[in-house]
C-alpha cells in the first residue's frame, strides 16, 4: 500500500459505513448498483475518467448522507496533501468544522480521533530538523476505524 492509500485509508472506513447503511435502504438493483460502485467512491475525484464521475453523480445522488461523506472524504485528502503546517492547520480545522455539523454518526470516532491527535499530526509536517516537510508522515494519522 502506497502512502496515498495509507493516508486515504483513515476515511474510507468512515465513508463505507455510510454506504453501507444508505445501500439498506435502497431497492435491490440499486443496492447491487452501490455495492458495484465502491471503489468509485474511494478514487479521488481527480482521478475518475469522465464515465465514472457520471456513475458517481448517481451514486451521490440516492443519499444527501452518502454525498456528504464523499465531500468530507475529498476535504480530508486536501488537507493531507496541504502544502505547509499552516495551510494544514486551517483545513483541518474546517474539515473538523463541517464533520461535527453533519451530524454523520459514522464520522464520530474519526473526529474524536482527530481532535485528540491534531497536534501531532501538524507536528508531523515538520521534520526532524524543525523545517517543514510537503506533507505529514502518514505514521501520525490515528486509525479513525
Amino acid at each position: 500500500m502506497d502512502v496515498l492509500s495509507a493516508r486515504q485509508n483513515r476515511v474510507c472506513p468512515c465513508q463505507s459505513r455510510v454506504r453501507k447503511a444508505e445501500q439498506k435502504k435502497l431497492s435491490k438493483e440499486w443496492r447491487k448498483f452501490c455495492k458495484h460502485s465502491r471503489k468509485l467512491l474511494c478514487k479521488r475525484k481527480d482521478k475518475l475518467k469522465e464515465e465514472e464521475k457520471e456513475q458517481l453523480r448517481i451514486i451521490l445522488g440516492l443519499s444527501a448522507r452518502l454525498e456528504i461523506s464523499y465531500d468530507l472524504k475529498q476535504d480530508f485528502l486536501e488537507f493531507m496533501h496541504s502544502p505547509n503546517s499552516e495551510t494544514a492547520r486551517e483545513r483541518l480545522s474546517l474539515w473538523l468544522f463541517h464533520a461535527e455539523n453533519s451530524h454523520i454518526p459514522e464520522f464520530d470516532a474519526c473526529i474524536k480521533a482527530l481532535h485528540n491527535w491534531s497536534e501531532y499530526i501538524l507536528n508531523s509536517y515538520y521534520n526532524k530538523f524543525g523545517q517543514e516537510s510537503r506533507t505529514a508522515s502518514p505514521a501520525f494519522f490515528p486509525s479513525c476505524a
